[in-house]
């Protein structure tokens, strides 16, 4: 080499940023002729469509492993870069698994030069992305990702777009990569606001898939009615919707939901001043777990679960809500029963 060749500038193609490699004048032209005749090839590559892309790529493979062959110690950095550009390559041409597999290769010899590690995690991430069976391994990937480069900015336009992908078909997950972004993103910082909006569809999703939509209702009755004056209610794990009122004009109906989890009692029922109705749901787990709970109304009521009260009163104006925990049995029935009890009249919903 030339003094003027000493210092060289490496760019690659495909949006990749420029590389900067120094080159001495006592290391392997024989390997450097071989790197730079593969980079042409793969550059070349991009300018062309067809057949003609597809093998100039193949013989820009051929030559950037003859690289990868030599692995001579003091061009480690060439090695690697080679590495790199053979992935991209197998992943122009469709060839997913190899490319997979060469950024491995990649990241297990190199693991010293963070940068090209960090650049071969997230072409990884991507690449499952890109498959339609490969959600998960782009999940498990990301999460090793931010073990290893807790900071990395690239987490999460990553974490985002793998949310984009699973939040019909997994919105819890896709509500906590949404979550982990906000949490790690700046205030100001664009990727957070579509988070946050993006947080806000799934949680939609979420509600509208774990409201419940069956009630039984019971009413109207006096205000400070108790249990026992309600038939059929004290019938530990399963209601008996055939009791009616003692002159018989009241018994257990079961009104049509409005798709939100809500019962409109003022439709159910014809309201009267100081009265209220008594509302129970019935939900069972397949496995013993500590099930979230938030009860909702635009006046006041009175919440048991499985016979225990766990809400005495809870008043206001509008919309009223409590929200809480219970331990629930896969070997048994997890019942919620509300008392509902406006200012006046029996409320809307």
């Amino acid at each position: 080499m030339t003094a003027a060749d000493e210092s060289s500038s490496i760019h690659t193609a495909a949006g990749r940023s420029s590389t900067a490699l120094t080159l001495s004048a006592n290391e392997d032209d024989n390997a450097e002729d071989l790197f730079r005749t593969g980079l042409k090839l793969y550059n070349n590559a991009f300018t062309k469509v067809g057949k003609e892309k597809e093998a100039l790529l193949i013989s820009a493979i051929s030559f950037l492993s003859s690289v990868e062959e030599r692995n001579i110690p003091h061009l480690r950095n060439w090695v690697a870069l080679s590495l790199i550009l053979i992935a991209d390559s197998h992943r122009a041409l469709g060839q997913v698994e190899d490319s997979i597999n060469t950024y491995h290769r990649m990241i297990d010899s190199f693991p010293e030069l963070d940068s090209y590690c960090e650049q071969s995690w997230v072409s990884i991430v991507k690449l499952h992305l890109e498959q339609n069976n490969g959600l998960c391994l782009a999940e498990q990937t990301l999460d090793q990702f931010k073990t290893k480069y807790p900071n990395a900015s690239e987490f999460s336009s990553l974490a985002l777009a793998i949310a984009e992908k699973i939040q019909d078909s997994s919105p819890e997950s896709a509500y906590k990569w949404c979550d982990r972004v906000i949490k790690q993103c700046p205030d100001a910082d664009p990727l957070k606001y579509k988070a946050e909006r993006l947080a806000r569809e799934v949680e939609k999703k979420l509600l509208d898939q774990t409201n419940i939509q069956d009630w039984w209702i019971y009413g109207p009755v006096e205000r400070e009615a108790a249990p026992s004056d309600i038939p059929g209610l004290n019938t530990r794990n399963r209601l008996d919707v055939t009791s009616k009122s003692k002159n018989g004009k009241i018994s257990w109906i079961r009104p049509f939901p409005d798709g939100q989890g809500s019962a409109n009692l003022a439709s159910a029922f014809k309201s009267k001043k100081d009265s209220a109705a008594m509302a129970i749901t019935y939900v069972w787990c397949s496995e013993d777990q500590t099930l979230g709970y938030a009860f909702e109304a635009s006046d006041g009521f009175r919440v048991w679960i499985n016979d225990r009260p766990v809400f005495g009163q809870v008043w206001g104006r509008g919309c009223v809500t409590a929200i809480g925990s219970e331990p629930v049995s896969s070997t048994g029935a997890f019942q919620k029963r509300m008392e509902f009890y406006p200012d006046q009249n029996l409320s809307p919903e």
